[in-house]
């Protein structure tokens, strides 16, 4: 069931809802379950978002709100195997408000404060000990952007920079910056459209109560000490296209990503697998990416390829 509406009471406000409730059920083919014709996995989801956009003249605010809950039910009869059956609840409550300020063409401006609340909770209704049980996290995020466009009509270019900082606060974990940073350049013209790009920065990501606190069984555990990833990213490209009926492009893009504290998954005590933190990791390669439009805006002929390298 899919619900969604939205209402405009004045030029400058609008409300918007949107409402989604899912009931399936899945088989669950594979070597410990294939024995077991009925096996299968019941997933009921309930997702709602809001949002209120008000937009005085060169300003613009937004407040919005979203809730994601599943209930899942896991089973399988006894055969060769033991028989199974596990259940799992989870919930995600976010909210966020945001203020931009926007001059036309050439500034934005741009400030966010997002809160989050996640939990799990997973019972094993055959053996209670194997029990992922009650788990929860609460976060916090405060963002800042800035933009600015140049015009240059003596060379028809367009300079686009843009920096942000992000301040987060993780329940467990303590709190981080990042910051991204990007300069792109656009040159259009009879014949020729032409965007290069620069980017670079900080990312940050957490750890899933999955791989922090899988029960242990015959095959992996989890591991509760896991710290968030943390990388800086750089990356450059160019992207060149033709003025024709048929529009043909081509794209260049190179990358480097060094990661600290990776998160992988390694064989240890008892030949089971658990997830660390690996000290340093790094990511870097070129995609090459060439089409054209057989039919505008209906068919597009595309290729791709990328190497990259992981050390």
């Amino acid at each position: 069931l899919f619900l969604s509406g939205s209402s405009q009471p004045s030029p400058a406000t609008l409300f918007q809802f949107t409402g989604i409730i899912r009931h399936e059920v899945q088989g669950l083919p594979g070597p410990i379950y294939e024995l077991s014709p009925t096996a299968k996995r019941t997933l009921s989801t309930n997702i709602l978002t809001g949002a209120y956009h008000y937009q005085p003249g060169s300003w613009k605010i937004v407040t919005d709100f979203s809730y994601h809950a599943d209930h899942q039910v896991i089973q399988a009869k006894a055969n060769i195997y033991p028989g199974y059956e596990k259940k799992y609840d989870s919930e995600n409550i976010h909210w966020g408000l945001s203020a931009s300020y926007f001059r036309k063409h050439d500034f934005q401006l741009r400030g966010k404060l997002e809160t989050n609340r996640a939990w799990l909770n997973g019972e094993d209704l055959l053996i209670p000990r194997f029990s992922l049980n009650r788990h929860q996290r609460n976060s916090s995020n405060v963002s800042f952007s800035i933009g600015r466009s140049f015009y240059l009509p003596v060379i028809v270019s367009l300079f686009k920079p843009h920096f942000t900082i992000n301040h987060y606060n993780v329940e467990y974990h303590g709190s981080d910056f990042t910051w991204n940073g990007s300069l792109s350049h656009e040159l259009e013209l009879d014949f020729l459209k032409s965007t290069a790009w620069f980017r670079m920065g900080t990312a940050y990501k957490l750890p899933s109560f999955w791989q922090m606190f899988w029960v242990p069984n015959a095959f992996s555990e989890g591991n509760p000490e896991l710290r968030p990833e943390q990388s800086n990213d750089v990356e450059g490209g160019l992207r060149l296209s033709l003025g024709q009926i048929s529009e043909p492009w081509l794209s260049v893009t190179a990358f480097n990503q060094k990661y600290h504290d990776l998160i992988s998954w390694r064989r240890g005590y008892g030949n089971r697998y658990y997830p660390v933190n690996l000290q340093s990791a790094t990511v870097s390669g070129i995609s090459l990416s060439t089409g054209l439009n057989l039919l505008k805006d209906h068919i597009q002929l595309q290729a791709t390829h990328n190497i990259t390298e992981a050390v």
